[in-house]
């Protein structure tokens, strides 16, 4: 077993107050609980990402992130914003997983669309509008134009 480190430590705290914000932002529903597994989840792949950084780890982090998007609506884009970072910190042409975040964000637009237009609730803590949607995908676009700089 590897031993944990400060970055670790850091990134493990992280993923705890977002399971504490999930909780409080629900006001502590039982949908709010079920909501700290994949904030969890989030801190586990990112550390396991951490520890082999490589893009299949990256991809972990993506579904993870993913999962958190989900459940915490807007706040969750900021789980999807570190996948480009972890991506392009593995591979620096991985583009694709920039627009693999920004389509899990589109998606999970749309999901709650569709749930409005059935008249179905969503199982999330919070709705996300159109502006949300389009300023979460905004924050996508510094990722796309950055690119790897020769040395």
């Amino acid at each position: 077993m590897t031993p944990i480190d400060r970055t670790e430590w850091l990134l493990a705290a992280a993923a705890a107050l977002l399971a504490v914000g999930a909780v409080v932002m629900g006001q502590g529903s039982g949908l709010a609980w079920f909501a700290t597994l994949p904030c969890l989840a989030f801190g586990a792949a990112c550390i396991a990402w951490h520890r082999s950084p490589d893009e299949s780890m990256a991809g972990v982090v993506l579904i993870a992130a993913g999962f958190v998007r989900l459940m915490m609506g807007p706040i969750g884009v900021g789980a999807l914003l570190l996948v480009p970072v972890v991506g392009l910190r593995a591979d620096p042409e991985a583009r694709h997983l920039v627009a693999a975040a920004a389509g899990v964000h589109l998606a999970v637009f749309a999901a709650h669309q569709l749930a409005v237009a059935i008249g179905e609730p969503f199982p999330a803590l919070t709705t996300v509008s159109p502006g949300e949607a389009l300023g979460g995908l905004a924050l996508f676009l510094p990722f796309t134009l950055l690119g790897h700089e020769p040395s």
